[in-house]
């Protein structure tokens, strides 16, 4: 199933619900943050597509 997501991250964000549907949680659980995370980083990070930790000193 498609949920129209259109980040970097778009594949691994559909991977992650299905795999969650499939040991039985709803879609409905995580949809809407994994929305809102795509959108975060289509606007404002389009060309992302790994999620690293930078401590800043």
């Amino acid at each position: 199933m498609s949920y129209g997501f259109t980040s970097g991250f778009a594949k691994d964000l559909e991977d992650m619900i299905a795999l969650k549907a499939i040991f039985g949680f709803s879609e409905a659980t995580y949809l809407d943050r994994a929305k809102d995370f795509d959108r975060h980083c289509s606007s404002g990070h389009p060309d992302a597509d790994r999620v690293m930790w930078y401590k800043k000193s």
